[in-house]
Order: structure tokens, then C-alpha cells, then sequence
């Protein structure tokens, strides 16, 4: 019967954004995999080949756990008042749990098996480029169950936690709660965030600290790396909390959209400010640290350049990643908010009012993320230029930051207005019948 409860209650459309995050990061963590794989089955001439994956693939498996988990969550989270009526109508709370875990794995486990065959497609890619720049000595990729089963399991698992850790918290919610029209932070869950939050803080801040003791390039890039990624984590968790406090504040002193958007700053943000806090801090962080080993390598080595091509070549898929996780992020939670736009609508607002408030929100929760994301990176950033410069600032052009930062807002906007454009075309009616 709970099989059969399962299919009958799957709502495909709304697991898109879920089932897009973990397909293309099954395909990243596959192509890192069949990197080491191929690296440990050349022999001593293998060493980069087996370094690069293990340096930057460790740091991208917890990127990706993070997402899954986050877009996992929130998908799960946006159908309560859904688990709400079937609490009230008699199901237990082991009984939602299981529906909540069996609809994840339903919509996982194809995305899974098809992120594969493409993780296998970068793997070459990556594998090639590296082999012309000569840190590979073999062009072409070699195969065991390491790469079939590596980011399978890594992406299986990110899932599972997600699964069951908010399959836990939405089988206990009191249905008369869960019912409101938007998810409210229990002073627990706040509580135990700030907590995950100070843990991962602390071990981005104490890797990044480490680089003063690395004797050698490789222990400072292999412990600066991570730090900004763990900060990163770190702070994404603080998101929505700040979110919500940033717009409660900011809304007495903003026009009737800007209050509006400021007061709705807590749910968008919710959602959306991690993903964004990820990917400036992430990106930020590695691009400076690349350009800072590039200035303190010229004309000192030979394969400066192509080590440096390699690693812009495998920092650009991460960040890809990291914006597809975004988008479809931002995505999702803006097709969840049919009904209030068509509410909105019936009580007078016109189109280019709910647009507005929709772009303010977009704007202010990619400031919020570019802030967060900014003060991520620099635990990698100042201590990386303090060894290698001498300075606290690292070298690179501000243009990078530019980019980093106004791609960010453009994905912000990118991800929301569309949806928003269409919903707003609909009759209010309509919208409010979902």
C-alpha cells in the first residue's frame, strides 16, 4: 500500500529541481572518480594525475552533499501543508516518513544512474586537456568499479541524510502548523544551525590557518583550498536566519514593494542565499588563490602555466555546478509562490508590482549571498597572499570579483523573473487554484 501511496502522490514537476542538482552532480563527483581512477592505474608517472582529483575532488564532494541536501530539503519542505492534511486525515509519522523517503529515492535514483554517462563525458575532457598540458601521461580514461560506484555512492548518500533528515522533522510538525502558508524556523532547528555552522566555520578558518605551517605548494594549496569551501558551508547555513533578520529590518525603510519584498526576504532567502553564499565563496576564493600562485610563479617554472590551465579547467566545472545548483534552486522557489502572486493580484497589486517586489527580492538576496560569500573566501584568500606576497591582498584583477559577483546577480535574476513574468500573465483565479 505505501508503494502504491508513494507513485500516486509523486508530483514530478515539483522534484525537477531536486532531481536536476543531483543528476549533474552525480556527473561532476563520476568525472572526478574516473580522474583518480585512471591515475591509479598508471603507476608512479600517474602522481598529478592521482593528486588533482584527490586535492579538489575531496572539497567537491562536500559542495555537492551540501546541494543535494539543500535542494532536497527544500523540495520536501515546500509540500508540508500536502503532509499536514494526510496527518490529519490519520497517517503517522513513521508512515510519512516512509512516503517522504520512498518519493526522494524515486526521483533520485534515475537521476543518479543517468548523471553517469556524462560524469564519464567531463572525465575525458578533463583527462585530455590534462594530458596536452603533460600532467597525464595517458590521454585516454581507465576504468574500474571505482568510477561507476564512487559518485553513485557519494550522491546516494547526500540524498539519504537529506531524505531522512527532513523526512524526520516534517513527520513531527503539528499539521495545524505545518498548514501556514510558510515554513517557520523552530528555535531548535535555528539553534542547531548556528551550531553546524560554528563547527564548519571553525574548520574552514583553522584549515586556511594552516597554510602558514605547510612547508611546501602543495600542503599550502591542499589546506587553503578547503578552507574556503568549509567557511563557505558554514556561513550558507546562517543564511536563512540572517535572511530573515536582514529583511525585517531593511522593510520599514523601503517603499510598499521594497516592504514587501523585505518581509518576504525570509522565505526566498531561505532558499536561495546558501547556493549563492557557495558559489561566490567557492569561486572567489580558488580563482584569487590561482592568480596569487600565478604571480609568485612567473618566469620561476616551466609548468606554471599549464598546472594553472588545469586547475581553471576543473574550478570552472565546480562553478558550474555551483550556479546550476542556483538556478534550479531559485527556480523551485519561485514556482512555489503561484499562489501568492495570484493572491497579490487579488487584492490589487498590479503586474509590474509583483515583478518589482520579485527583483528586489532577487536583489537583495544576491547582496546577502555576495556578502556572505565574500567574507568565505577571504579565510582562504588572506592567509594564501599573507605566505606567498607577503600581503594580505591577493593578485588577480578586480574584474575577477566583478565577474563572480555580477554573475551572481544575474543568476538571481535570471532564475526568478521568468517565472514570475508567467505567473503574473495568468488570471489571479487561476493561480490561486495552483
Amino acid at each position: 500500500m505505501m508503494r502504491a501511496l508513494v507513485f500516486r502522490t509523486l508530483r514530478p514537476v515539483s522534484q525537477v529541481a531536486a532531481a536536476g542538482v543531483i543528476f549533474a552532480g552525480t556527473a561532476l563527483l563520476t568525472g572526478f572518480a574516473a580522474l583518480l581512477d585512471t591515475g591509479l592505474s598508471t603507476g608512479p608517472e600517474g602522481d598529478t594525475l592521482r593528486l588533482l582529483p584527490m586535492i579538489l575532488g575531496s572539497w567537491t564532494v562536500a559542495i555537492v552533499a551540501f546541494a543535494i541536501v539543500s535542494t532536497v530539503a527544500l523540495v520536501i519542505n515546500q509540500r508540508e501543508r500536502e503532509y499536514a492534511l494526510m496527518r490529519a486525515a490519520g497517517a503517522t509519522p513513521g508512515q510519512v516518513r516512509r512516503l517522504v523517503f520512498g518519493q526522494t529515492l524515486v526521483v533520485a535514483l534515475p537521476s543518479i544512474a543517468l548523471g553517469v554517462l556524462p560524469g564519464l563525458g567531463i572525465g575525458a575532457i578533463a583527462l585530455a586537456r590534462l594530458a596536452d598540458a603533460g600532467l597525464a601521461p595517458v590521454s585516454d580514461l581507465r576504468l574500474s568499479a571505482i568510477t561507476f560506484t564512487a559518485g553513485v555512492a557519494a550522491s546516494l548518500l547526500a540524498v539519504v541524510i537529506g531524505a531522512l533528515f527532513v523526512a524526520r522533522g516534517t513527520a513531527k510538525i503539528s499539521p495545524v502548523r505545518a498548514l501556514a502558508s510558510a515554513r517557520e524556523f523552530t528555535t531548535r532547528a535555528v539553534k542547531t544551525r548556528r551550531r553546524s555552522a560554528a563547527i564548519l566555520f571553525g574548520i574552514g578558518l583553522a584549515s586556511g590557518l594552516t597554510v602558514f605551517a605547510m612547508p611546501d605548494a602543495t600542503g599550502q594549496v591542499a589546506t587553503a583550498g578547503p578552507a574556503c569551501v568549509f567557511s563557505s558551508i558554514g556561513l550558507a547555513l546562517l543564511g536563512p536566519s540572517l535572511a530573515a533578520s536582514c529583511g525585517r529590518r531593511i522593510a520599514p525603510l523601503l517603499g510598499t514593494v521594497g516592504r514587501l519584498a523585505g518581509h518576504n526576504l525570509g522565505t526566498t532567502g531561505a532558499a536561495a542565499v546558501p547556493a549563492l553564499v557557495i558559489l561566490v565563496g567557492m569561486a572567489t576564493g580558488t580563482l584569487y588563490m590561482q592568480s596569487t600562485d600565478n604571480a609568485t610563479q612567473q618566469g620561476s617554472s616551466t609548468d606554471a602555466a599549464t598546472i594553472a590551465s588545469a586547475n581553471y579547467l576543473v574550478v570552472a566545472m565546480v562553478i558550474a555546478f555551483c550556479a546550476i545548483a542556483v538556478v534550479n534552486t531559485l527556480i523551485a522557489a519561485t514556482r512555489d509562490r503561484r499562489r501568492e502572486f495570484g493572491l497579490l493580484r487579488v487584492v490589487a497589486a498590479t503586474p509590474r508590482q509583483v515583478l518589482g517586489m520579485v527583483s528586489a527580492e532577487a536583489l537583495l538576496t544576491a547582496l546577502l549571498g555576495i556578502v556572505l560569500g565574500t567574507l568565505a573566501s577571504l579565510v582562504t584568500i588572506v592567509p594564501y597572499s599573507l605566505v606567498k606576497l607577503h600581503t594580505p591582498t591577493p593578485a588577480g584583477s578586480p574584474w575577477t570579483y566583478a565577474g563572480i559577483t555580477g554573475g551572481a546577480i544575474v543568476l538571481a535574476f535570471a532564475a526568478t523573473l521568468p517565472g514570475t513574468a508567467n505567473s503574473v500573465r495568468a488570471q489571479p483565479i487561476a493561480a490561486l487554484a495552483g
